[in-house]
């Protein structure tokens, strides 16, 4: 049954054959091809598992132990191997989306006119686009070569960073800086920005009153 569905839903079906000749095994018989950088890389992903555990999310801790083994098989251990290809990347898939719900389930029950809302939102979207620029790079390059490695070991890394500070922002971690500096003392504010040398450059009135919302 799960060969019948690799092999005949489309975005699982192995690419044609060279000329039509020879079999797709042929073309493309996977092996065992061991990269210690990118597996090494492919392990920081447990991190992110240990942060979901630490703050009670054991489904996606286990979905980030499946995503690691996996990322680890296909991309450090084995070279076109269809089956373990696929894999990680539904695995992947799956663990971004749920990612994404957990780290933003804060949006719903936040204030949506508030500015501290509003920057815990833009500093999450921010760390994202960094992991998926290096992603976006790496399909640019053969699999396996010296553009490719270089490119995925940074996607997962910034990755890693990405989510553990998402999920970090999500839980509240940086609230009370953020309320810290939404309260401070505007006689404080004021005296600071008058003694800046930017006084002259700018007018420290709109600043002010945006602190003070």
């Amino acid at each position: 049954m799960v060969q019948f569905v690799f092999r005949h839903l489309s975005i699982f079906r192995r690419p044609s054959s060279i000329e039509g000749k020879e079999t797709w095994e042929e073309v493309h018989e996977p092996r065992i091809l061991l990269d210690f950088k990118v597996g090494t890389s492919c392990l920081l992903f447990l991190i992110v598992a240990a942060v979901l555990w630490r703050y009670g999310a054991w489904f996606g801790a286990y979905t980030f132990v499946i995503v690691t083994l996996f990322s680890v098989l296909s991309d450090a251990v084995y070279y076109r191997h269809y089956y373990l290809d696929v894999t990680d990347r539904l695995t992947a898939t799956l663990g971004v989306f749920y990612l994404t719900w957990f780290s933003t389930r804060w949006v719903i029950a936040s204030d949506p006119t508030h500015i501290v809302s509003w920057f815990k939102l833009l500093l999450q979207v921010g760390s994202a686009m960094t992991p998926f620029k290096f992603l976006n790079q790496c399909r640019q390059f053969p699999v396996r070569s010296e553009h490719w490695r270089k490119n995925h070991v940074w996607w997962h890394v910034s990755g890693t960073l990405a989510m553990i500070l998402s999920i970090y922002v999500s839980q509240g971690g940086i609230d009370e800086y953020l309320h810290q500096l939404h309260h401070l003392d505007m006689d404080t504010v004021k005296l600071y920005l008058t003694e800046s040398s930017l006084v002259d450059l700018i007018d420290i009135e709109p600043i002010v009153s945006l602190l003070e919302i």
